[in-house]
């Protein structure tokens, strides 16, 4: 009962949509045993307003002796990174242009929270995102924080170029698994805009920079419906090839569970090392804290190292939550 009525504080202070009763139920979790301890180090999340919140980190742990979710949960790895991509990603598509100084003291926030990677704009064209018009003067105003590293996204090669000369030291280029949404997102075909991201990894490796690859709809598409995980792994795979460093796979659409998510990563992992891979879900329908479990469960048997990583991409789903899955 007590541990009932401190998940739902948390998630009323995280302003999750799931619920502490459903949360328990889904992980066997009738005995968590709780301890909280503050911490000098501050944590940032939102509240009901939108606004920003900073209190002391809660720190808890869980003592759980259900022999099934033991055998489940017992060959995770050890450690995930978390990359934020709320800047960019969280922002691009609000129609109300947000200050720069807003974003700049956003990006702040999230470093001093503990995160160590925070997308922090695009260099796409005013025309088509007007919202990331001022990616330059975004770059100029972060240039000095330390403690975390920047990328940004670049669609092309005179994307990348402006972010080179603003500044940047890592990039990422966006494709699709999806003809229908590369056609839509990015006018392109997947083929077409396969060929414009050589361009732009050629010029980035020629000054050693960092290229992650994202690879949207990997489970579904607003127009298509269902994506073949073979497509998926396709354009991974010639991300990979190309030289990105790191390839995100993202379930644009939030239309992904389990059953879904298990053959698309198998699917990949055939192609791109699990050390190179990330994912991003969207928590459209409620599903993201069980793709991520299970996508930390088909990584891990296949490879057992401690030091396997399966990185995440966060933009509607509370950091709080994730930790709370994580920490079990």
């Amino acid at each position: 009962m007590i541990a009932a009525r401190r998940l739902d504080k948390i998630s009323r202070l995280m302003g999750s949509r799931a619920t502490p009763s459903a949360f328990l139920k889904a992980f066997n979790k009738e005995s968590l045993l709780w301890t909280e301890s503050l911490n000098p180090k501050v944590r940032l999340l939102g509240n009901d307003d939108g606004d920003a919140v900073r209190f002391s980190t809660y720190h808890y742990s869980s003592n759980c002796n259900h022999s099934p979710t033991n055998k489940v949960l017992r060959n995770l790895p050890a450690y995930v990174k978390i990359v934020e991509v709320g800047p960019r990603d969280g922002l691009q598509n609000e129609k109300e242009i947000v200050p720069t100084s807003t974003k700049v003291q956003l990006i702040k926030m999230l470093v001093s929270s503990g995160l160590t990677v925070v997308e922090a704009t695009s260099f796409v064209s005013p025309k088509w995102v007007p919202q990331l018009a001022d990616a330059k003067d975004v770059m100029d105003a972060i240039r000095n924080i330390q403690g975390a590293r920047f990328p940004v996204l670049t669609p092309n090669l005179k994307g990348f170029e402006a972010a080179v000369s603003a500044g940047a030291n890592e990039v990422a280029i966006f494709a699709s698994a999806s003809e229908s949404f590369s056609k839509s997102n990015i006018n392109c075909s997947i083929e077409d805009s396969l060929a414009r991201f050589r361009d732009v990894v050629a010029a980035a490796r020629e000054i050693s920079l960092p290229v992650r690859g994202y690879v949207s709809c990997v489970v579904g598409c607003p127009v298509e419906g269902i994506v073949p995980p073979s497509k998926v792994a396709y354009v991974a795979k010639q991300l990979f090839d190309m030289g990105c460093s790191e390839i995100s796979l993202g379930d644009t659409i939030g239309v992904g569970t389990p059953g879904t998510v298990i053959p698309m990563l198998e699917n990949v992992m055939n192609v791109v090392p699990i050390d190179n891979l990330a994912v991003h879900f969207h928590d459209t329908y409620g599903q993201a804290l069980s793709n991520i479990l299970t996508s930390l469960q088909v990584s891990s048997p296949r490879f057992p190292s401690v030091h396997s990583k399966l990185h995440f991409l966060l933009l509607d789903l509370s950091i709080g939550w994730v930790e709370l899955v994580l920490d079990q």
